[in-house]
């Protein structure tokens, strides 16, 4: 039993077993070697935990997950904080049910008990959005500033969206510059947006856009796309197509998949670059492959450019069909044009090809 334990805690025990004189050895090691096994236990779960955390966090399908979360329940269900917020993690990030939003919101709230801030703000977040659990915005600040007096900056940012409203404006702002104060890069995307769009204050486009570089210096890669747009549109710093292009390829590679539309339109205007049509077909092609609905529109748009050489037809066709029905009328009169080379029935079946993609468009599906 002994060999259970570290070598610093064996010299303890054969050194407290030596005073206490050999006649109360035998008692002593037993009751030493009962320790020893909820040591060698728990040290075994706690090694058990950690490779199933390791195995949550490197999954790729629902079947690793699953797996990973066969061993990591049983320790949720016993209080073990990680355990915890994964699990609950998981089942808010992939509810098969109201059920397991629900599980979620337990979980968190068993976490909270332990005055953990992470629980705290996800318990408080989840009584504002009424999610796996009935709203009750009382119960949500309350929960939000024990996140807050548990050192949560994110609390501060949570608080806000749930007191952004005409009457409560300027608590909500005074929140969210101390989130940004503490370093909570996405409250100032947050004030970027309020200042830009002007909702509930005066639109700023110089806040707007100081804001937004903030956060995409923090890695915010939806900021990086509107620090682009900025620089493009000559908001807040004048125009400027070369720092436009930078925020785009800042934001690209943060993986923001607008910026494949934004780069794809700059190539195919020759602003900021050279006029390159094949680089702008390329960048909308990457867009949706990526999830962009809206380089669906732009390939048609660049399908349409007087004098572009393109040998595929039927794409030309389909994607100049795709942004003509989505009002571009220059992709329209094209794609008239293009129906005279193909045969009638390759026209229809292009069409009904398009048909999802437009209706997806139209939906606002990502």
């Amino acid at each position: 039993m002994l060999l259970a334990l570290s070598r610093s805690a064996r010299s303890s025990v054969v050194f407290f077993a030596f005073f206490l004189g050999g006649d109360c050895i035998d008692t002593e090691l037993h009751a030493v070697g009962q320790v020893a096994e909820k040591v060698s236990s728990a040290v075994e779960e706690k090694l058990l935990q950690a490779s199933a955390l390791q195995a949550y966090g490197l999954a790729r399908t629902d079947e690793e997950r699953i797996s990973a979360l066969a061993v990591l329940e049983p320790l949720a269900e016993k209080g073990d904080l990680n355990a915890i917020l994964v699990v609950a993690g998981h089942y808010s990030l992939y509810p098969t049910s109201e059920a397991d939003l629900r599980k979620s919101f337990e979980l968190y709230l068993r976490g909270a008990e332990s005055e953990d801030p992470t629980c705290l703000l996800l318990v408080g977040v989840k009584y504002g959005a009424g999610e796996g659990v009935e709203e009750d915005r009382e119960k949500a600040f309350a929960f939000l500033d024990r996140a807050i007096e548990a050192g949560s900056a994110e609390a501060y940012k949570a608080k806000a969206h749930l007191l952004l409203k005409p009457e409560t404006f300027e608590e909500a702002k005074a929140l969210l510059w101390r989130a940004c104060e503490l370093g909570v890069v996405d409250a100032h995307a947050y004030l970027g947006d309020i200042f830009y769009y002007g909702e509930f204050c005066e639109a700023d486009p110089v806040l707007a856009l100081a804001h937004f570089e903030k956060a995409m210096e923090g890695g915010d890669a939806y900021s990086a796309v509107m620090v682009g747009d900025c620089y493009l549109q000559g908001l807040g710093g004048g125009k400027d197509s070369s720092k436009a292009y930078s925020a785009f390829i800042r934001a690209k590679e943060l993986g923001d998949a607008r910026a494949w539309n934004r780069l794809g339109r700059m190539y195919l205007f020759g602003e900021g670059v050279s006029f390159d049509i094949e680089l702008s077909v390329a960048h909308f092609r990457k867009g949706i492959e990526v999830g962009d609905r809206e380089s669906m529109i732009w390939l048609g748009v660049a399908y349409s450019v007087p004098g572009a050489d393109f040998e595929d037809t039927e794409e030309c066709f389909l994607w100049t069909y795709v942004a003509g029905e989505m009002g571009v009328e220059t992709a329209r009169s094209h794609n008239q044009d293009l129906a005279a080379y193909l045969s009638s029935k390759a026209r229809e079946e292009l069409k009904a090809k398009a048909a999802p993609i437009i209706a997806q468009l139209k939906e606002g599906a990502p």
